[in-house]
């Protein structure tokens, strides 16, 4: 069972998240950096994430190619793993954003049901289609109250909290969340600046990704 039982409001600090859900092209940087995914020191937040990359040298490739396309088949200890290391190089602090941080960039503060509004539109997300596009291309479209990109549709979002516990430590193995629905999908509840889903840390599939947030 998820932690959250009936409508709860939280009180989430001022935060920065990403305009964009992480490209291709920035977790390449990340793959290829000399210091960036094959040091150990970015997976020792646990001892399951040290596990995991014992067993996994290389990254997966993504499902969908080009520069601008959201990077997918990538799992929540990778993920995390490219905070870690984007934090380290930029001296900011960079994480994995809880689900409170990403729904209110979605939905901001007047109750709306999708990023842009009240009322379901395809036209303004990526939805029921044969991939993933480019992270610009519904800009302007279904932004956030906030202008923020992709909240709804081409890839579901890993954020760091717990599924089951509603904590937000980088521990255990417990079911993490995923946000903001995908290409795949057809039902238009899933892209609801709300609904939630969780998985399981190591899995990935073609239409799951991720985007970060800082703090000053």
């Amino acid at each position: 069972y998820d932690y959250i039982k009936a409508d709860t409001t939280f009180t989430v600090p001022t935060f920065q998240i990403a305009k964009y859900p992480t490209t291709n092209a920035q977790f390449d940087v990340f793959i290829n950096h000399p210091d960036g995914y094959k040091n150990s020191v970015w997976w020792d937040f646990s001892a399951d994430a040290q596990k995991w990359r014992a067993k996994n040298a290389n990254p997966q490739n993504t499902g969908f190619a080009g520069d601008t396309m959201p990077r997918t088949n990538v799992c929540w200890y990778e993920s995390v793993a490219f905070c870690r290391w984007l934090s380290a190089i930029t001296d900011e602090k960079i994480i994995l954003p809880t689900e409170q941080h990403w729904q209110r960039a979605a939905q901001g503060d007047d109750g709306r049901t999708y990023p842009w509004g009240k009322n379901w539109d395809e036209s303004r997300c990526n939805n029921y289609s044969k991939g993933t596009t480019p992270v610009t291309q519904y800009e302007g479209k279904g932004d956030s109250p906030y202008k923020v990109v992709d909240m709804a549709g081409n890839v579901w979002e890993w954020c760091s909290t717990d599924w089951n516990k509603g904590v937000d430590n980088l521990s255990g193995t417990n079911k993490r969340v995923l946000r903001g629905g995908s290409w795949y999908l057809d039902l238009t509840v899933y892209f609801r600046a709300v609904h939630r889903d969780g998985v399981s840390p190591p899995d990935r599939y073609d239409d799951w990704g991720f985007r970060f947030a800082r703090f000053s």
